[in-house]
């Protein structure tokens, strides 16, 4: 959550981050600097997953075929993310208790090493991730799935005082936004070689994994669906004392994008 320390301490006024560190935020009263952390707006999703983000791989040889197969095996996932959130809401969907299973905290950076070599049955994990642990396990791999499903998003923040004192400021960033939005439409070949060249990761993987989001800017019913299910799951946890789930609608800011993307605005008012 470092991006969110860069925003409340000054040294971003734009932030671009996943929505679980947001619904954190909305929970977090604690300062920095003159702001409390929920003093912030969401002023764009730029992404809408329309597959599977979160996957579940598994090793076959450990006898993994389905989901009931994992009690009684080690399973690694990277706690406090959004994989913690789908790791639960799968548990959930099939019926597995917590003390079924042995949860190793792991850095996702770290889990497709791991599982390789053996030293896990099964890994909660994201792409391109999921892709690299499925292609070096081979026919060893096992693609476990549910019904239980989320859209992810990447969301952009902004301070609220930043907001109220440079609105035209955030309409020309979402245009910019908009206008690589039509460019990865209209030339994805060349989106997707930039892509991989920026991030260092196979032509090959950006192509396989290029359909599972849409990028559509954004602030939408789904989001709104989504940041509430994550606090419902972190008072379920009893990470907060409180059971009062945020309002979240607080935190959209809708001015820029409906001068930029009016479509985009895709809330219940």
């Amino acid at each position: 959550m470092d991006v969110i320390e860069d925003l409340f301490e000054d040294r971003a006024d734009i932030i671009t981050v996943a929505e679980l560190p947001i619904v954190y935020s909305a929970f977090d009263k604690k300062k920095y600097t003159d702001f409390e952390r929920d003093e912030f707006y969401i002023i764009g999703d730029m992404i809408y997953s329309q597959q599977d983000v979160q996957q579940v791989v598994a090793r076959k040889d450990r006898g993994i075929q389905t989901p009931s197969d994992l009690k009684g095996k080690k399973i690694g996932v990277f706690k406090g993310t959004t994989l913690d959130y789908f790791m639960d809401i799968f548990f959930i969907d099939h019926k597995i208790k917590y003390s079924d299973v042995e949860i190793v905290d792991m850095n996702v950076f770290k889990m497709t090493d791991a599982i390789v070599k053996g030293d896990l049955d099964a890994i909660f994990t994201w792409q391109p991730h999921v892709q690299n642990a499925k292609q070096k396990l081979g026919d060893n791999a096992v693609l476990l799935q549910s019904r239980a499903k989320y859209s992810t998003a990447w969301l952009i923040i902004v301070k609220k005082t930043f907001a109220e004192k440079n609105p035209q400021i955030l309409v020309k960033f979402l245009k910019a936004i908009v206008k690589a939005e039509n460019f990865i439409k209209q030339n994805p070949e060349e989106a997707q070689k930039i892509h991989a060249d920026f991030s260092k990761t196979s032509l090959e993987t950006i192509k396989l994994l290029w359909n599972i989001v849409d990028f559509d800017l954004s602030l939408s019913e789904s989001l709104l669906t989504t940041l509430e299910g994550e606090a419902k799951w972190l008072i379920r946890k009893q990470i907060y004392s409180t059971t009062k789930i945020p309002d979240f609608m607080n935190y959209f800011y809708f001015d820029a994008l409906e001068k930029v993307k009016p479509s985009g605005v895709q809330v219940n008012r």
